[in-house]
């Protein structure tokens, strides 16, 4: 990266990380870009222009009058390559304004590590499922329940984002912490991670607990009105079979402004 690039792509950052700390989400105009990078509008359409003709899937003249933020960050992270070469992102992962595919799956292995010991550590309360399978009758609701009552997922995400942007020291660490905590709530949204799947060290423990208590739940059942013939299967044992089975995740994701994994 020529010298005059690297330090407009230095002030491009700076810029994003006042805007960070003055508490707003980050914008960028395309007048913000040219002052930035010290392109005249002309240059700046010609650059779009010939990326586009050159084939460049994410540049295309129709960006001239656009905006860029955090939503769209993988279109501005491509045209700033073009426009300041080599080092780019580099220099934006740095930052934390951009997290790589190597990245992102670093920050996934630091949430799975952390739910595992947490999952570990976790003396499985037999009693307590027990009330919420006759509370709720239905066992797939019952471990909700449960796995909401004794694991905090948000919290969890947040603690492992924590874990890894510390030892990194990002430029702009603010935006980079939530970065990171976006990219495991993205994922979740996605069914990419679940939580049947993360804590499902526990599968043993709720199908032994589901078999002692079936008696139970079938006499509680039996004093609630009749489940519509539709329903499938019976007792909270086949309930807990149906709902954990054949279910697949989404795939990889399409990313929020960021890269599959």
């Amino acid at each position: 990266m020529q010298p005059a690039r690297t330090a407009a792509l230095a002030e491009l950052i700076a810029e994003i990380g006042r805007q960070d700390a003055a508490g707003r989400d980050w914008r960028l105009t395309p007048e913000d870009l040219q002052r930035l990078l010290g392109l005249t509008p002309e240059q700046y359409y010609r650059e779009l222009y010939g990326a586009q003709v050159a084939g460049h899937p994410l540049i295309s003249l129709a960006q001239a009058d656009e905006s860029f933020s955090q939503a769209s960050i993988l279109p501005l992270v491509s045209l700033l390559e073009h426009l300041c070469g080599a080092g780019t992102v580099a220099a934006l992962e740095r930052a934390g304004i951009f997290f790589s595919r190597e990245q992102q799956a670093e920050i996934t292995a630091q949430f799975l590590n952390a739910a595992a010991r947490e999952v570990g550590a976790h003396r499985f309360r037999t009693d307590e499922f027990t009330a919420m399978l006759r509370t709720f009758g239905n066992l797939s609701q019952a471990r909700q329940v449960y796995l909401q009552h004794f694991f905090d997922l948000e919290s969890l995400r947040r603690r492992a984002a924590s874990r890894y942007c510390a030892r990194r020291g990002f430029a702009i660490p603010g935006l980079a912490l939530r970065n990171a905590e976006g990219i495991l709530r993205f994922l979740f949204s996605k069914h990419v991670l679940r939580a049947e799947t993360i804590f499902g060290s526990l599968s043993g423990a709720f199908l032994a607990a589901a078999a002692r208590a079936e008696p139970a739940t079938r006499g509680a059942a039996s004093r609630r009105r009749p489940l519509p013939a539709r329903a499938v299967g019976t007792g909270a044992v086949a309930a807990l079979r149906l709902d954990g089975e054949g279910r697949r995740g989404e795939g990889a994701h399409p990313g929020v402004g960021i890269p599959c994994l």
